[in-house]
């Protein structure tokens, strides 16, 4: 498949959770890819973008875009970790709603607070 059908694909699976988010637009998302700051991972009819993240001490890979089914999603994962330790990085952190936590049970939870102004 080629990387527009890919994206395609991909832009509808992600919408709801672009919107939801409200950081990105589905064009930021595109370029982000594009450029290679981000990476896109599909299975089946799921769909995830990680970036990497360079701390002071560590690299970590950021979930931080994904929607599909739970199956799919935990498939990525998989694969995702792989690729993050082969790229350097000492940990996964995962950006998501509440409900994620009952169906990946990560052992190390942090919470990100946000309030508008």
């Amino acid at each position: 498949m080629s990387f527009s059908a890919s994206w395609e694909k991909a832009r509808r699976i992600l919408a709801p959770a672009i919107d939801h988010g409200g950081t990105h637009s589905e064009r930021d998302v595109f370029d982000a890819i594009v450029a290679g700051q981000a990476q896109l991972w599909m299975h089946g009819d799921s769909a995830a973008v990680t970036e990497v993240i360079s701390y002071p001490l560590l690299r970590a890979c950021r979930v931080w875009l994904a929607a599909g089914d739970l199956e799919g999603i935990k498939e990525i994962e998989r694969q995702v970790e792989g690729w993050a330790r082969q790229n350097g990085c000492a940990r996964l952190e995962i950006i998501g709603r509440k409900g994620w936590l009952k169906k990946l049970r990560h052992a190390d939870v942090r919470v990100l607070m946000t309030r508008g102004l």
